[in-house]
């Protein structure tokens, strides 16, 4: 058939809760459009079919109760005789319309909205036609359903809609909607119901009461029991904060008894919640129960509370979980309460301090990673390590988002820092006591959640002997997350590491990395006798790429380690130092895989995922024939039978799989192994199979027939050829082995069958899912396809030309869908993607009527006719065309700048950006009334007093103030909105104290540094080397927002930092890694920021300086010159106390705004 088969610590006690209300006036969900919602006749639901709504109901009487609910902000009205009446209606007396038919009435049904929130005057937005038929209860049947609600009756005063269901033998349900803070019937002041409350289909039937449950009894004593349940109407359509868990829950019970539940991470500020929501429909506004602050409600179609602080009185507060009330006033003028609740949800209760390594502070003596264990954990320091009185650096392993408390021997507690990702936390200067003190320092871990906490009691102890041994050599695999551990003798000094054996082959090394671990305070040296390199000693494991390292496939089979203990007694090398070990290392690979079997296999039609469907996916099954009197091995695919009339006779692979380490090949010289279609990229195509050729390959009696086959050659992982090169006759002469199947190779023969004609010509649904704007529906033999009134030329004015659409059909298995009954001028579906080649339609007026037009040979479609694939028989669907009225609606719903989302307050619209942020360009999203025309003026165009149509792509100036005009389709209505943004003056996190404050400022008032988010800086988190080389291309005039190309495989041309990176590199301000990769998320380190510094800021390199750091050797040798170059500028300073650069470390954004500002302010 025609459908496609694809389609983040601890909490205080909550003080008070800070709201900022960032109204979006939506009267109903985004999603949903027009103003129908639901509509009942007699508790049944009509069926809708565009503007045409239909039912069918039971019963003698032509008095029928007509009940629903419209969508954003409409009422629904029933066009009367008199005059208009709003839902609901009980006892509407049918005789009074028209009767259409025996038995069938037509009614209009209006939906209806205020033309301004403050005016009492309602306009009709929609109409539809109602048509009801009424069937008669026959005099003998055993009827024992429920018609409905009686009218009048007190217990429904407060009804919106109900439902009667039969379900099943004897059993029923009826459910009532009631208005939204209203109790339910016998609760409080409201009427109870009684058994003269509900109405039955038979008038002789009998109606009592069992408990709540209503019971019918027929006249035949026939019973059924009906539960009565009651549902509320939504006082919000929408209700979030952000990082909420989960979807917020809404609970309605009445009057009271309301709530609102949210979910939100452990640790999260419940001081300062910004909830973002929608009013319903029927709701006039929203106010804090007891506002102490004097503060107006909220409206729902344009007021807004910012910076609210509640009264913790007013609401109750307990540790993780903050709660608040709020009245909700309807517009018939009824209070009622609802409560939200805010909780935070306990996520991670681990508190393990997993490993640590310490560094002697300013010095290169560092641990090996320790693990850690509770209690007490040893850590040993290379020999010769000041224990007693001595500064140390921490890096600590600990459970993710678990709080870490650091200790020393004073009793002091040292700050502690944690990465983004929460698991690694650091701790700078931790000092030791002196030899009396046989304790360190102290590491105490809680949870996340609070429920458990550890103590690790640290001990530092010097190694008495340097020693020089390997204790570990790891391999591993990042594509495939697999590590290969060494065996090491230390006896003899032989290592041996197991690989697997597709490392054979050279190009399979290519990134996978190789860590080696010493002794404590040891360094390892290498060589492969082409080139020489020292390890980072400041890792536990030191790591290389191993196409530097890993021998090739012809290469030499070991290499050599050098192991130095580092002894200050020795000379520190290895080539004239007693104290140190030589270790050979082998490399093994494993046996090679022999199976070469395919286990599965698909074939498919089209090499693009989005088009495939049931109807060209082929079944492709593994098999046996014969070929010279030989039993072979066979794919076969069976293809439809209309295939041989297909242009593109074509196979694609989709799926395969086959044996581990086994390769696909086939019988041509010019192409490498094969690929399926999820392995493809724009640069590698699936390979594509000649289908077409090969229908017929094999004969009735099991035979292959000459010139009808293709062989596909399966190689075992040992005699699997290189990557990217072609199966060859060369290739298997080296190999000694022929193109036959044996022990080394299978041989796969594809063959092709032509399945029988498919005979079904129906069409089976119909939709437009790429235009949401369009709708189409198939009722009977009738297809009615809906589009905007500018969809139309003509249809409004100013609208000169139509606007095309496609749409998604599904048929018949393989049938085709044609515009003309000769089946000439095929359509084609859009399979409910935009990718696709599909027929594209428009509507046109030709005198007073509407058709549809097929473009693709510009006819009329009066028609839509489906011819099986056999050709044999043919259906013919009526297309009718509606036209929407014209939509008069003109506002707009929600505004964000830049994914910061706006407050919206009659047409003032204010958006509250991060200081630094820079006001040009930024993006706008805009929504707005259906169907409406948005524009905008480009402050920053030359045009500037212009309004042009809006862009969603387009890049806007904010430092001015945008006009901002949305005009309704039907051109009547025209409103302007002033779109005004506004910098925070400060953030909450950067303080007059904090030794950052003036250059954070600085920096960002200039416009060079941003906040996270509004308020907020985050002056201790992370920047990265993407962050820092934006924000210098940006100082030096760089257009960020460029597109150009990249300059690396990481850095895409989308990404939003490429041209600043591509700006820097050509400038020799900033280069990649020696693998030729930018790393744009890694932590940019002190010493590739001073680099940085020099080139963009012209500062001169300082080779020889007078004074050196005291950690002077972990600066590399390449860096040296840019950190003393800085230093002499005053550009950038190590820690004074301890004399030490740190070039290692992570700079944090406060570091870099600093940086900045002394060099280039």
């Amino acid at each position: 058939m025609n459908k496609s088969k694809f389609l983040k610590k601890s909490l205080a006690m909550l003080l008070a809760l800070m709201l900022v209300v960032a109204m979006i006036p939506l009267s109903a969900s985004a999603a949903e459009t027009g103003y129908f919602k639901d509509l009942y006749v007699n508790g049944k639901r009509v069926e809708k079919v565009g503007n045409d709504l239909s039912v069918s109901v039971l019963g003698d009487s032509t008095e029928v109760d007509i009940t629903g609910a419209a969508l954003n902000g409409a009422t629904l009205y029933v066009d009367g005789p008199k005059e208009d009446l709003p839902l609901p209606q009980m006892g509407v007396d049918l005789t009074e319309y028209e009767e259409v038919g025996e038995g069938e009435y037509e009614l209009t049904i209006l939906a209806k909205k205020k033309l301004t929130p403050d005016t009492s005057d309602y306009e009709t937005v929609e109409s539809y036609t109602l048509t009801v038929t009424v069937e008669e209860v026959p005099a003998d049947n055993d009827n024992t359903s429920l018609r409905g609600l009686a009218k009048d009756d007190p217990a429904w005063d407060h009804m919106v809609s109900y439902t009667v269901e039969d379900e099943g033998e004897g059993a029923g349900t009826v459910t009532v909607t009631l208005k939204f803070g209203y109790d339910k019937p016998g609760v409080g002041s409201e009427e109870k119901y009684t058994r003269d409350s509900f109405d039955a289909v038979a008038p002789d039937a009998k109606i009592t009461l069992d408990g709540d449950r209503v019971k019918v009894t027929s006249a035949q004593g026939s019973t059924r029991l009906y539960d009565v349940e009651f549902v509320w109407e939504a006082a919000f359509e929408s209700f979030t904060i952000p990082e909420q868990i989960g979807e917020t829950e809404f609970v309605y019970e009445g009057r009271t008894g309301n709530k609102i539940n949210i979910n939100v991470p452990y640790g999260y500020d419940l001081k300062s919640v910004i909830p973002t929501f929608a009013l319903a429909d029927g709701i006039d506004n929203l106010n804090i129960k007891d506002n102490a602050n004097g503060n107006p409600p909220v409206v729902s179609d344009y007021t807004v509370l910012t910076d609210v602080e509640l009264s913790k009185s007013n609401g109750s507060v307990r540790e993780n979980v903050g709660t608040e009330v709020f009245n909700v006033n309807q517009h018939d003028g009824v209070w009622s309460d609802i409560t939200l609740t805010i909780t935070a949800v306990a996520q991670n209760d681990e508190a393990l301090l997993k490993d640590i390594i310490v560094k002697e502070s300013g010095k290169d003596n560092i641990s090996n990673k320790t693990d850690a264990t509770v209690g007490t954990t040893y850590v040993e320091m290379p020999k010769g390590t000041g224990i007693y009185n001595n500064n140390f650096d921490l890096t600590m392993t600990v459970s993710r988002d678990a709080t870490v408390v650091v200790t020393d021997a004073n009793n002091k507690k040292v700050k502690v820092t944690a990465d983004t990702a929460g698991t690694t936390y650091t701790a700078k200067n931790v000092l030791t006591g002196g030899e009396n003190k046989s304790l360190s320092f102290t590491v105490v871990v809680t949870s996340e959640d609070g429920t458990d906490q550890n103590n690790y009691n640290i001990v530092l102890s010097a190694a008495e002997t340097a020693l020089a041994k390997l204790e570990n050599i790891t391999l591993k695999d990042t594509v495939n997350n697999k590590t290969y551990d060494a065996e090491i003798n230390q006896a003899n000094g032989e290592v041996v590491i197991t690989v697997p054996y597709f490392w054979t082959n050279s190009d399979n090394t290519e990134g996978f990395e190789v860590y080696v671990k010493a002794s404590t305070g040891a360094t390892v040296y290498h060589s492969d006798k082409k080139s020489t390199w020292t390890v980072n000693t400041g890792k536990d494991f030191n790591d290389c790429v191993t196409y530097d390292w890993l021998p090739k496939v012809d290469g030499v089979s070991t290499t050599t380690l050098w192991v130095d203990d580092n002894d200050p007694l020795d000379g520190g090398n290895p080539a004239d130092d007693d104290d140190f070990n030589k270790y050979t290392v082998t490399i093994k690979y494993e046996d090679p895989k022999q199976d070469r079997v395919i286990e599965d296999i698909q074939f498919v039609g089209t090499d693009k995922p989005y088009e495939i469907t049931e109807d060209n996916t082929y079944p492709t099954e593994i098999g046996t024939a014969t070929l010279d009197g030989k039993t072979v091995r066979t794919i076969e695919v069976t293809v439809p039978y209309s295939f041989v009339d297909y242009t593109d006779k074509n196979g694609y692979i989709s799926e395969l799989e086959m044996s581990e380490g086994a390769v696909a090949y086939g019988d041509w010289s010019t192409k490498g192994a094969f690929n399926t279609i999820g392995e493809t990229s724009t640069t590698n195509y699936p390979w594509a199979f000649n289908l077409g050729n090969l229908v017929g390959g094999k004969a009735a009696d099991g035979t292959l027939v000459d010139g009808k086959y293709f062989r596909i050659f399966v190689l075992s992982e040992e005699y699997a050829v290189p990557e990217g090169d072609a199966i060859s006759a060369d290739w298997m002469d080296y190999k000694n082995e022929s193109f036959e199947d044996n022990k080394n190779m299978s041989v796969y023969y594809l063959v092709v069958n032509r399945a029988a004609p498919e005979t079904g010509h129906s069409l089976l649904s119909i939709e437009s899912t790429v235009d949401p704007n369009v709708t189409a529906t198939l009722k009977g033999d009738t297809v009615t396809i809906t589009v905007p009134a500018s969809y139309v030329a003509g249809g409004v004015a100013g609208v000169t030309s139509p606007t095309d659409f496609s749409l998604n059909f599904e048929t018949s298995k393989l049938a085709k869908v044609y515009t003309d009954k000769n089946c000439t001028k095929e359509v084609k579906s859009d399979l409910g993607s935009a990718l696709t080649d599909a027929t594209k339609f428009l509507v046109e007026k030709q005198g007073n009527e509407y058709v549809l037009i097929a473009k693709n040979e510009w006819n009329e479609a009066e028609q839509l006719h489906v011819r099986s694939e056999d050709k044999n028989n043919t259906t013919a669907y009526d297309v009718k065309v509606v036209v929407g009225k014209p939509q008069t609606g003109a506002e707009i719903t929600n505004v964000s700048v830049n994914g910061v989302a706006g407050t919206i307050a009659r047409d003032k619209i204010t958006v509250r950006l991060p200081l630094g942020t820079q006001l040009y360009p930024v993006t706008l999203d805009i929504t707005a009334s259906k169907m409406a025309s948005i524009f905008v003026n480009d402050t920053n165009n030359y045009e500037a007093d212009k309004l042009l149509p809006y862009e969603p792509d387009g890049r806007y100036d904010v430092n001015e103030p945008v006009t901002i005009n949305v005009k309704s389709e039907d051109g009547a209505t025209l409103n302007t909105y002033t779109l005004t943004c506004v910098l925070e003056t400060g953030f909450e996190d950067v303080n007059t104290g904090d030794w950052f404050y003036g250059e954070v400022m600085t920096a960002a008032n200039a416009g060079w540094v941003n906040g996270m988010e509004p308020g907020k800086f985050e002056p201790n988190g992370t920047m990265t080397r993407a962050q820092f080389a934006t924000i210098v291309a940006r100082i030096l005039g760089c257009d960020t927002d460029a597109t150009v190309e990249s300059m690396f495989p990481d850095c895409n041309e989308t990404d939003w930092f490429n041209a600043a990176v591509t700006f820097c590199v050509k400038r020799g301000i900033i280069a990649g890694d020696d693998k030729g990769y930018f790393n744009p998320n890694e932590p940019i380190t002190r010493e590739q920021m001073a680099k940085i510094l020099c080139e963009a800021a012209g500062v001169e390199q300082v080779t020889d300086p007078e004074n050196t750091y005291a950690d002077d050797a972990s600066i590399a040798g390449w860096a040296k010159g840019y950190v003393y170059g800085c230093q002499a500028a005053g550009i950038m300073h190590g820690d004074e106390s301890a004399n030490v650069f740190d070039a290692k470390d992570s700079a944090t954004r406060a570091e870099g705004a600093a940086v900045l500002v002394r060099a280039f302010a």
